[in-house]
């Protein structure tokens, strides 16, 4: 008899701890299921962030003449409830903030130089313009650099000038990117595109110099007016982004 009870107290102590060790990971599985979500939630806000900065240096590109009067505050939704981004500008430190939000998630990101973004990286070296290379009438050399605090990826550049012509090769410093003879448009509004043939794409590191040149056949093309237009993406994007500068000059 005493050995029965024995026996069932023992039982009752072991199915109530049994009972709290259940309770226990029960809580733990669902508080598990609760939480998994966050880093997901934290990876999209980050992304919409990133689409928040890339809209703002859009926007004002194409909004160049009115920039930043009429920058408004945006707020932006992205597919059907997935989250948004919300874009302010602050002239005082010229930044663009960005915050991407994804149900519980949410990420900030912050640009500063905004407008070196949206001017274009790739500009003219400040206090120096393009001419004709070690005086030769078939070549000349533009003085680039990149303005922006990243590094950009050039793979493509559109042509034209003046008199039209033949191109025959496009280097940056000692480094040949283009070298198929290519006739080049002499309409400033729709000029040439020239793919990079030898290499996908060249590297100007944030806020180096490098000097571009371009040979072509005639022995006095060098003397005209041109419009050259770089494309380039950012570090981490991709052709696809497709930024440009605009320059414009003449070599007389």
């Amino acid at each position: 008899m005493r050995s029965d009870g024995i026996s069932v107290v023992a039982l009752v102590i072991v199915l109530l701890i049994m009972s709290t060790l259940g309770t226990i990971l029960a809580s733990l599985i669902i508080t598990k299921q609760k939480s998994a979500p966050l880093p997901l939630r934290s990876a999209q806000a980050f992304y919409l962030a990133q689409a928040g900065i890339e809209y703002a240096i859009r926007y004002a590109a194409d909004h160049y003449t009115g920039f930043p009067n009429n920058f408004p505050l945006v707020q932006e939704s992205i597919g059907a409830g997935a989250g948004s981004f919300n874009v302010t500008y602050d002239a005082a430190d010229n930044s663009i903030t960005s915050t991407g939000a994804a149900d519980t998630g949410q990420r900030v990101i912050k640009l500063s130089r905004f407008t070196d973004f949206w001017g274009g990286c790739v500009r003219l070296e400040s206090g120096k313009t393009p001419k004709k290379k070690g005086g030769h009438n078939k070549e000349i050399e533009i003085p680039l650099q990149n303005y922006c605090g990243c590094n950009v990826y050039i793979f493509q550049i559109d042509m034209a000038k003046g008199k039209g012509d033949r191109l025959e090769e496009i280097k940056f410093k000692n480094d040949t990117v283009y070298d198929v003879i290519t006739p080049i448009s002499s309409n400033h509004s729709d000029p040439t595109q020239l793919d990079f043939t030898v290499t996908f794409y060249y590297l100007i590191k944030k806020d180096k110099k490098a000097k571009n040149e371009f040979k072509f056949e005639d022995d006095d093309a060098a003397i005209d007016t041109y419009t050259v237009i770089y494309h380039y993406y950012f570090e981490g994007g991709s052709e696809a982004d497709d930024y440009t500068s605009k320059v414009t000059f003449t070599i007389s």
